[in-house]
């Protein structure tokens, strides 16, 4: 038997890959403190480093010794935080361990329940971002290099294309894992043996559609999210210019029908960022894309007036944690946020 558990249940580490290619090139970024988009990105995860560092251990992945050793001396400047960084050299493609890392989850053994990880193909979201060779192959890197058990499996699923309660429900989106540029014919049903054999899951709820302009088909982890075994968390707009709203009507009414079947069920609607040049700008704009820390949760914020709204309802849905926005505007150039970047690991 194998069982998954919520984010928000207490983590051993947070995973991070650091960024390294050229994809940060062509992204706007301030001129006056940085040389480089790359130069910039990389200040964004030195500050973010920073904040994990205060609550829990961080697991930093290098694509070789050479990127590492060109930061060392910021990497020791972490040394006096209240928790410890750990770096490591493992081949990576791009930062995006949400989908490409491993899932943490438990299995029974027979001295009892061990730590294992599920490693399952990827291939950059459909093919479309190539090369993805080395990132395919960090799962099972990472559970060498830290001695825990792997299993494989040989269907092709995205981390952030699911999301999970610690009693064995699983949303996700059909636009996204039912996507022929995924595993070709699969259907629902299969779908759902995958992830019971797999993940323990006990219970799958099916949304249509993840927000639009997602170059990910639609990633459940931009759209819903557990945040309890009884609450789900609902990208939402009421904005009928946008080209979430349709979206937006069919998940929520989508989650009502699930809610006349699991009755203690929570729907909780978080407004979905609106930034100047958001139409625009063809970007997954999305809170719901933000991390569990141990004590702490670090939501994404656009720098506009949805901020502040969004800030509120976490604020008030966690007051035991404590709740920070981390400017995200250059990390959402590339698609992608905090949940997108992150992998947790289990105790």
């Amino acid at each position: 038997m194998v069982r998954v558990v919520g984010e928000w249940e207490e983590q051993a580490a947070v995973w991070l890959a650091f960024p390294h290619n050229d994809n940060w090139q062509g992204i706007s970024f301030d001129k006056t403190k940085f040389k480089s988009g790359l130069e910039a990105i990389q200040d964004f995860y030195f500050r973010l480093i920073d904040i994990c560092l205060d609550y829990q251990d961080v697991k930093l992945i290098f694509n070789d010794e050479a990127l590492m050793m060109s930061v060392i001396g910021k990497l020791a400047s972490f040394s006096n935080k209240k928790f410890k960084l750990n770096s490591l050299v493992i081949s990576n493609n791009d930062i995006w361990i949400r989908d490409y890392g491993p899932i943490f989850l438990y299995q029974d053994s027979d001295s009892g329940e061990q730590k294992v990880v599920a490693d399952f193909v990827f291939n950059a979201w459909g093919g479309k971002f190539p090369p993805f060779d080395s990132d395919n192959a960090v799962p099972g890197a990472i559970a060498l290099n830290q001695g825990i058990a792997f299993n494989a499996y040989f269907q092709i699923l995205e981390g952030g294309a699911i999301d999970y309660s610690s009693d064995a429900k699983l949303i996700t989106t059909k636009e996204c894992v039912l996507n022929p540029n995924r595993n070709e014919d699969f259907i629902e049903y299969e779908f759902e043996l995958m992830v019971q054999e797999a993940l323990g899951i006990e219970k799958v709820l099916w949304l249509d559609r993840g927000l639009a302009n997602d170059h990910t088909d639609g990633h459940v982890d931009n759209t819903a999210r557990f945040i309890s075994d009884k609450r789900v968390l609902l990208s939402y707009t009421n904005n009928k210019e946008s080209p979430n709203y349709d979206i937006c009507q069919k998940n929520y009414q989508a989650l009502l029908n699930y809610k006349a079947e699991l009755e203690d069920l929570e729907i909780i609607k978080i407004p979905i960022p609106e930034p100047e040049g958001f139409l625009e700008s063809k970007l997954a704009y999305s809170y719901a894309n933000f991390i569990f820390l141990n004590g702490a949760l670090l939501v994404p914020i656009y720098n506009c007036e949805q901020d502040a709204e969004a800030l509120e309802v976490f604020e008030k849905l966690f007051p035991e944690r404590k709740v920070i926005g981390v400017d995200c505007s250059l990390l959402i150039q590339e698609g992608g946020s905090l949940h997108c970047m992150t992998k947790q690991e289990i105790i």
